[in-house]
């Protein structure tokens, strides 16, 4: 029943007014927290998802097929070689924008780093600055040249994923597509120097 005494009104209001604000300070922290719609995955999630898994190894055709096709055709050689090499610019160009992107949508974040942002704006453009020029060397010039870059790209991952900038999973996929586009130029270069 609400006091008819002025002094009592006043501590009977006060009162309703603090049990109110309890109540509202409760349903809000039962309520889950948004998640920021640019949030950076969490560093320790492992598994690679099915689509990148798939897409990946798919974008591995192209490199397979510059290092076996001139066994299987060998009067094409040269242009096998051309076409992985053209390719693997555009891989390593697509690896540096990754970066790109990751410091784009992350940088919305309030705790993220500006300068985990620079690094990351900075070093996305070297990849396709250092692939562009090979497209006018030597094959045999050439495919030494992308395979180094697309390492150091996979160990500036490996960097970036230790400050929790990507996720563990992408280190895991880059890892074995690294590999196979390496495994690929290298064969390559032996290809070129055999038939060549």
């Amino acid at each position: 029943t609400e006091p008819t005494d002025p002094r009592s009104q006043l501590a009977w209001t006060r009162k309703i007014n603090l049990a109110s604000q309890q109540a509202q300070h409760s349903q809000q922290a039962q309520q889950p927290q948004q998640q920021h719609i640019f949030k950076i995955p969490q560093s320790t999630s492992s598994k690679i998802p099915t689509s990148a898994m798939v897409l990946g190894a798919s974008g591995l055709i192209p490199f397979f097929a510059g290092a076996i096709g001139p066994y299987v055709f060998p009067e094409y050689t040269l242009p096998f070689m051309a076409l992985q090499i053209e390719y693997a610019v555009i891989i390593t160009t697509f690896m540096g924008a990754v970066h790109w992107g990751l410091a784009v949508s992350s940088s919305r974040l309030p705790l993220y780093p500006p300068s985990a942002s620079a690094y990351q704006y900075g070093f996305s453009v070297l990849p396709a600055l250092i692939a562009w020029p090979t497209l006018h060397l030597p094959l045999i010039t050439a495919m030494p040249v992308l395979a180094t870059t697309l390492t150091s790209i996979l160990l500036f991952d490996m960097w970036a994923n230790r400050r929790g900038l990507i996720p563990t999973w992408y280190i895991r996929l880059r890892m074995f597509l690294t590999a196979g586009a390496v495994a690929s130029l290298l064969a390559s270069i032996y290809t070129y120097k055999s038939l060549v």
